[in-house]
């Protein structure tokens, strides 16, 4: 199951998530005090939550667990609100100098995603930015991994679901 997020304003983030399909017989009731998101085939079993009324410039952490079988749970993921507009320059990200780390045109056929895991594992930004451009859709085979698109351009979400 994993996590994302994005969308960060100084009050509210968008939190993501995919999981995979399971039975909903577990029995089990869920505690009230968390919120409850559910999805289906329709959206690609994604989930896309809201988190609003958070405070501006704070580091939040976040986990998504599967309602049907809490055991099943997301690694926990991190993201940082915006500074309020009224705020400072120098008191930005605690005063501290806010770093980026960029990225574009990976190239799905061509295998090209080292970069992310690097930045992952290596990186000290405070902020993950991706610009676009992760799968082309041309026809034609991977240059060096061999993965292939469908022969045509992908134009529908059944197209790029089997990508």
């Amino acid at each position: 199951m994993p996590v994302a997020s994005g969308d960060t304003f100084d009050t509210s983030v968008i939190l993501w998530t995919r999981a995979e399909p399971v039975p909903s017989n577990s029995g089990q009731d869920s505690d009230r005090d968390i919120p409850e998101a559910f999805s289906n085939h329709d959206v690609d079993y994604t989930v896309k939550v809201e988190a609003t009324g958070l405070e501006a410039d704070t580091n939040y952490f976040y986990q998504f667990a599967a309602c049907a079988n809490p055991i099943i749970v997301s690694p926990i993921g991190t993201i940082t609100t915006l500074a309020n507009r009224n705020t400072p320059a120098e008191k930005v990200n605690g005063g501290k100098p806010l770093v980026l780390a960029v990225f574009s045109c990976s190239q799905f056929q061509a295998g090209w995603f080292n970069a992310y895991a690097f930045a992952a594992r290596n990186t000290t930004a405070d902020v993950l930015v991706h610009l676009g451009d992760y799968i082309y859709e041309p026809v034609g085979n991977g240059i060096r991994i061999s993965r292939q698109t469908l022969g045509r351009e992908l134009a529908t979400i059944d197209d790029y679901r089997h990508v």
